[in-house]
């Protein structure tokens, strides 16, 4: 996704994707829109995060901008998560998912 790529897929309401990740941190890239719909996110079956995509960013002078946006995720520990994103209420734009390995 952007500024990294010119690369996203497109959730439709109701739909899934579900991915087998390794690491301790994960990070969720998003597009927020005008008609957005909710992001769902859950690790290993159990929810980590919502959120409306089709809130906008308000700069200092109260201009609203749609952005590309991201959301961490911490796991207890290192090892193979299964991470869930789920479209609800509209599309939902995914830009990409992010895995670190936060070990010393």
């Amino acid at each position: 996704g952007a500024p990294y790529g010119n690369q996203m897929f497109r959730l439709a309401a109701g739909t899934g994707v579900e991915i087998e990740v390794q690491g301790t941190d994960f990070s969720i890239a998003y597009l927020d829109r005008p008609t957005g719909g909710a992001l769902r996110v859950e690790v290993d079956g159990k929810q980590a995060w919502s959120r409306e995509m089709n809130v906008p960013f308000e700069d200092s002078t109260g201009a609203k901008h749609f952005i590309e946006n991201r959301r961490a995720i911490a796991v207890p520990e290192y090892g193979k998560h299964r991470i869930r994103l789920e479209a609800g209420g509209g599309e939902v734009c995914v830009l990409g998912l992010f895995c670190y390995d936060g070990r010393p």
